[in-house]
């Protein structure tokens, strides 16, 4: 049977709420989720050279390919995915190399959602960009980076409350266009 494997995925400048928020979705879902892989290989306070980032980059990418591999056909929700790098990168003025430029065009990123940086910044001592303009221009750079790359996306904005069933909401939506077979477990 071949694989029809497609991401879930959550974008968002950091303190967005990506991670409650894709918890949340697999779990109304019923669906695999893949964590941040940096989360587990980033030391609080710690500097990143360009270097950094691209190993950063290839990790990601590692654990994106081994959950489709793993899955036999499925939807796949991400708290990131590797337009998380290319922000990172443009933002640090690095170059993007091609190498990540083609793994994105040939990953099945198929749904994604915005965080707007409308909740409170909080700082779990891996955050850095508390100050608000900034956080704003992070939005826009995923927006235009996800435009870039011709990833259709959805913006969720208002409390953390609000952003769970707006996004519920849509992928349900989503799901019965997409995916007629799926719903979420409050329906069953």
């Amino acid at each position: 049977m071949e694989k029809s494997i497609q991401f879930v995925t959550v974008h968002g400048p950091e303190s967005t709420g990506k991670t409650t928020l894709a918890l949340a979705l697999a779990n109304a879902f019923a669906l695999p989720w893949i964590a941040e892989e940096a989360r587990n290989h980033i030391v609080e306070g710690q500097s990143f050279t360009e270097d950094d980032i691209l190993r950063l980059a290839q990790l990601q990418y590692k654990v994106e390919k081994e959950a489709i591999q793993s899955e036999e056909s499925a939807l796949i929700v991400a708290d990131t995915n590797l337009i998380n790098f290319v922000v990172w990168l443009t933002w640090e003025n690095f170059t993007v190399p091609q190498w990540l430029i083609k793994a994105i065009d040939n990953q099945p990123y198929r749904y994604n959602l915005l965080l707007q940086v409308d909740v409170p910044w909080v700082n779990d001592g891996f955050r850095k960009i508390s100050d608000q303009s900034l956080r704003d221009e992070w939005f826009t750079l995923y927006a235009q980076t996800l435009d870039k790359y011709g990833l259709h996306y959805e913006v969720i904005d208002g409390d953390y409350t609000s952003r769970e069933n707006m996004a519920t909401s849509l992928l349900q939506d989503w799901l019965k266009n997409n995916y007629p077979s799926f719903s979420s477990k409050e329906n069953n």
